[in-house]
């Protein structure tokens, strides 16, 4: 099981590059004095890596089953889009805030799940299921050919168990397919720097094209694939001046291939040639009113100028609402380290930061493969260094949130294996029983499968994937379930309950202009231009108050609630946001002459 460098047989990368042991080039140099890093066989390694990517299997089959709902981006825009394509309406699939391969590509899955509750959610879900699993043999490639079979099997290990990445794989939304696309970036270009060939150059740019297809801040993708390519081609042809201009613009060309129906469908609609309208600002734009373009969840029958008109004087502003107006009512900068924390320590992992302190402070034992590591480290630096920009921007985000690094995650845990495996290096390289574990290839394997069998257990016991307003998917399943022949109209603060409906959406968020209570009057008047068919309230919801009072203590008629669902305890400890309590399915014809009953 143990051999040694010069008793096996080199990896594509490492011939490529004159070989990885004591006897390669200075650049791959091993880091210390001492024997040849050890390897595992073959045989072994594909064994534990299917048994990581069973294990990551199941842990994604739970976190599927126990899925409650997706988030409230995704009810608005991936889910219907997919379900637009779904239905073969490919001109209502397209909206130039939304780059559109991952709704593509889950409304083309979901016709292989005509039979499920919501063909695309389960489309969405297989998808992300898909890209994590080949995400976690990329990055097993990746570290197998950049440095040892050892190391590519504990980065495999630590991705695919990792619990954030389960954990938004299962969910819907384009993080998981945006990773696995920049894992594959990454690749791409650990193997051009060794061949800096056409076929490496056309693939790289399909690769950043693809990217910047799947999420916004993938537009940076181009440029630092582009100054890598134009490096390494600069550092093995430089005798070849013309090869060199050739693949850096053969690059750039397909990228712009892949992405130039994308840039022509926006520059058409908004006169601005970039890949997602809301880069528009970032770039010396103005900002563009994305309603031009609403999803296909959202309803149309009533404007926040036509419920003005309604009742001007019915509202109450954020200002008169004080304590009960929500801190999303407020933008502006709002950086917390709490976020920066959960972010990037949690999401990578602290084993991932741990090991990765242990590599960066005694590397030794192991091949440093500088070129590899700086490659990963500008995919990795780039995504974050736009979100840090985006951040910081007056007109942009408000905070970092883990969906930002999550694809970036696998892609980290390649120093966190470094460091696992350097850590055994520098024990073999000790006398004594140090040395004699560090030697034990069996005891080095078990420790790595007691590290992953935490990270299980961390992810089996976290909680469920999209808890928040669990109860708002069981109205709408409840809704979609009745006899019903059209499209119902679900008013409403939250998408869900219309996006499971299968409806449409009136959102009282849009409608109020950033009130958070309405009279009595400025509802009725709301449900009836509205033409809603059904009226859905939380008793916890901040936008009508005193409807959530009444509704609690019973004064509706009995014939407005169509349902009244208790929402479970969201995990082993629910935060305030997902603590329980009722939501009312309201017939919204009803509550309109109710409604009018009550005002003075």
């Amino acid at each position: 099981m143990i051999m040694a460098d010069e008793e096996r047989k080199e990896s594509p990368l490492a011939q490529a590059s004159g070989g990885g042991g004591p006897s390669g080039p200075a650049g791959n140099s091993q880091a210390g004095v001492g024997p040849g890093a050890m390897d595992i066989s073959r045989r072994t390694a594909a064994g534990c890596l299917c048994a990581i990517m069973l294990v990551c299997g199941l842990l994604l089959a739970k976190q599927i089953v126990c899925f409650r709902i997706a988030s409230a981006d995704a009810c608005v825009y991936y889910i219907p889009l997919a379900q637009k394509v779904e239905e073969g309406k490919w001109n209502q699939t397209r909206l130039p805030s939304i780059p559109p391969l991952y709704p593509m590509l889950a409304g083309l899955t979901a016709r292989f799940f005509v039979s499920s509750d919501m063909p695309s959610i389960a489309g969405a879900q297989a998808v992300n299921s898909v890209s994590l699993l080949l995400t976690v043999l990329l990055i097993y490639l990746l570290g197998t050919s950049a440095f040892n079979r050892r190391v590519g099997l504990a980065a495999a290990g630590l991705a695919g168990l990792n619990p954030w990445m389960i954990k938004f794989a299962a969910s819907v939304g384009p993080e998981t397919l945006y990773g696995l696309l920049l894992t594959a970036l990454a690749m791409i270009l650990a193997l051009y720097r060794r061949r800096p060939d056409l076929p490496g150059a056309v693939m790289t740019g399909v690769m950043a094209g693809l990217a910047m297809l799947t999420r916004s801040e993938g537009i940076v993708m181009v440029p630092v694939a582009g100054a890598v390519v134009l490096y390494f081609s600069l550092a093995k042809m430089k005798r070849q001046k013309s090869l060199v201009v050739r693949n850096f613009l053969i690059m750039f060309l397909a990228a712009g291939a892949v992405s130039l129906p994308r840039l022509a469908y926006i520059y058409e609609q908004t006169g601005y040639c970039v890949p997602d309208v809301r880069l528009a600002p970032y770039l010396g734009g103005r900002n563009v009113d994305l309603m031009q373009w609403p999803s296909p969840l959202l309803a149309d029958a009533i404007s926040p100028d036509d419920v003005a008109r309604l009742d001007p004087a019915g509202w109450k502003s954020a200002a008169q609402a004080g304590p009960s107006a929500s801190p999303d009512d407020y933008p502006g900068l709002r950086i917390r380290w709490a976020d920066v924390w959960e972010s990037l320590v949690m999401v990578i992992g602290p084993a991932a930061w741990l090991f990765a302190i242990v590599w960066f402070s005694l590397r030794a034992g192991l091949p440093r493969r500088g070129g590899e590591q700086t490659v990963i480290g500008l995919v990795l630096l780039a995504q974050l260094g736009l979100v840090v920009l985006a951040i910081v921007l007056p007109f942009g985000l408000n905070k970092l949130d883990r969906r930002y690094v999550v694809p970036i995650a696998a892609l980290a845990q390649l120093w966190g294996a470094l460091g696992m495996v350097g850590l055994a290096e520098r024990l073999r390289n000790l006398s004594g029983l140090p040395g004699r574990l560090g030697r034990s290839i069996p005891i080095q394997l078990a420790a790595m499968w007691l590290l992953l069998a935490g990270l299980a257990c961390w992810s089996v016991f976290m909680e469920n994937a999209g808890v928040r307003h669990a109860d708002l998917a069981e109205l709408g399943r409840h809704a979609r379930s009745m006899e019903t022949t059209f499209e119902p109209v679900v008013l409403a603060s939250s998408p869900e309950t219309a996006c499971y409906a299968g409806g449409r959406l009136v959102s009282l968020r849009e409608v109020n202009n950033g009130a958070v209570d309405v009279s009595p009057r400025a509802l009725a008047a709301i449900c009836r231009s509205s033409r809603a068919d059904y009226l859905v309230v939380r008793s916890d919801d901040v936008w009508c108050e005193w409807l959530a009072l009444i509704l609690k203590m019973g004064f509706v008629p009995p014939r407005a609630v169509d349902a009244v669902t208790v929402c479970p305890p969201a995990g082993r400890r629910p935060d305030k946001s997902q603590s329980p309590g009722k939501s009312y399915l309201l017939d919204a014809h009803i509550m309109a002459d109710f409604l009018d009953l009550m005002s003075p």
